[in-house]
């Protein structure tokens, strides 16, 4: 069973951007409750901010995921594979409505990490879509999220 402590990287992508991978890698506590797994974990937005802007929290299972933001960037994304969910995305400079469409999610879990990779796609009111790949590994082991 994993312990509570754990380290979260996350790396996602923007498809026709490949170049531009953002890589994370931060502190985070781990949940298993109700046959669901939990992240949480403090995201900076402003590089030169001393607090936390927005704390994040991730619930999922082999079938869907659910990442809530509150803070500077606050919403509830919503990925479920063959599903579009229209969710508002609100930032400190102003709200707007998104679609999230999600291709696919795969889970691979073990004693001492989980590996959550999905792929969507965020379709903006102005008919813009972008394809994202994110994976998120989690560890409580952190040797386990070197590369």
């Amino acid at each position: 069973k994993m312990k509570k402590e754990v380290m979260i990287c996350m790396s996602g992508v923007m498809a026709s951007h490949t170049d531009d991978a953002v890589d994370i890698i931060c502190p985070g506590e781990y949940y298993f409750r109700n046959g669901k797994h939990f992240i949480r974990y403090e995201e900076k937005i402003a590089e030169d901010s001393l607090n936390t802007d927005t704390v994040c929290m991730f619930k999922f299972d082999q079938n869907t995921a659910e990442l809530t933001k509150k803070g500077i960037v606050s919403s509830k994304l919503f990925y479920e594979p063959g599903q579009t969910h229209r969710i508002s995305y609100a930032t400190e400079y102003g709200d707007f409505i998104i679609g999230i469409k999600t291709d696919a999610l795969r889970l691979t879990e073990s004693e001492h990490e989980l590996i959550l990779e999905i792929d969507y796609v965020v379709e903006f009111e102005s008919d813009e879509k972008n394809v994202f790949h994110i994976k998120i590994h989690v560890s409580d082991e952190p040797e386990r999220l070197l590369p």
